[in-house]
């Protein structure tokens, strides 16, 4: 991964009950993105607001709804 691909974002955390339910991020610019690994227990509350720092990775998904990211440091705000 290049360092163009890593950034920081801050969002609220949303359920998206497509494909059989997940859990996305949408920022404050309204970019989606998909968590590619699970988000940690106390992550999964609808519309909690968080900053992280996310890496863009490609994968083939289903999933159609934003862009595939790995979240690392995830903070409550």
């Amino acid at each position: 991964m290049s360092q163009s691909e890593k950034t920081s974002i801050e969002g609220k955390v949303v359920r998206v009950e497509l494909e059989g339910g997940f859990w996305g991020v949408i920022d404050s610019a309204g970019n989606r993105y998909v968590p590619i690994d699970p988000l940690e227990r106390p992550f999964l509350e609808n519309g909690l607001s968080i900053s992280a720092d996310i890496e863009l990775v490609t994968v083939f998904s289903a999933t159609m709804w934003g862009k595939h990211a790995r979240f690392h440091e995830i903070r409550s705000l």
